[in-house]
């Protein structure tokens, strides 16, 4: 499979296009409940948004390479998005109440920042 693809230019959905590949080759992908993986940031604002701005970007070059395969669909990973259980009601079920307003602010932030990078990367992208 010739490993990660290299035209994702930072970390950012280059993991998700490798397991659609290996899922387009008939490779299953299976859930492994003892697999504990940290990946765990230092993050400020400025690091928060840049992060999540790059995440859109690379999601929007994964789009365009699914869309060049054939394979996949942007319906398919709105899907994702919009299960709000997933992202948003979750991590409030983590989180004392005092928090709730912090937390609510940062999801907002990851949305935008994320959106953001998506058409960020549809209009000036390479």
């Amino acid at each position: 499979m010739n490993g990660f693809d290299e035209m994702f230019r930072t970390s950012s959905s280059e993991d998700r296009d490798f397991c659609s590949r290996f899922r387009a080759m008939g490779y299953k992908i299976r859930f492994e409940p003892n697999a504990v993986i940290y990946h765990a940031h230092e993050l400020n604002f400025k690091s928060f948004f840049l992060q999540h701005f790059r995440y859109g970007r690379g999601a929007s070059l994964y789009q365009s390479k699914q869309k060049h395969r054939g394979s996949g669909s942007l319906t398919n990973d709105i899907s994702f998005h919009l299960n709000f259980g997933n992202y948003v009601f979750y991590p409030f079920t983590k989180v004392n109440y005092s928090k709730y307003p912090q937390l609510a602010i940062l999801l907002l932030i990851w949305q935008f920042a994320n959106s953001t990078g998506y058409l960020w990367e549809n209009v000036f992208g390479d």
